[in-house]
């Protein structure tokens, strides 16, 4: 069986940073195993592969939406 599809967004390298300085210092040690994400969907079915891509291909080609942090809210295994 396949596993599901996630999808993650990427950050300017500057941002990275930030964000992956803010997750180490914040973020308990046992359960920090991979850098900073901002993750956009995080179980897409296998079977949706092929419009999945599609779909950000045409996403893709305008400019990155301008963002800012406006609060944090805890999710239990993970923040918002």
């Amino acid at each position: 069986m396949a596993a599901p599809i996630i999808v993650s967004a990427v950050f300017a390298p500057a941002d990275f940073q930030w964000f992956d300085a803010q997750r180490r210092a914040h973020f308990p040690p046992e359960r920090n195993r991979l850098g900073a994400h901002l993750t956009l969907f995080h179980h897409l079915p296998p079977s949706s592969e092929a419009e999945l891509r599609r779909r950000l291909v045409e996403v893709c080609k305008v400019s990155p939406p301008r963002a800012r942090i406006a609060g944090l809210v805890s999710l239990g295994r993970g923040v918002a």
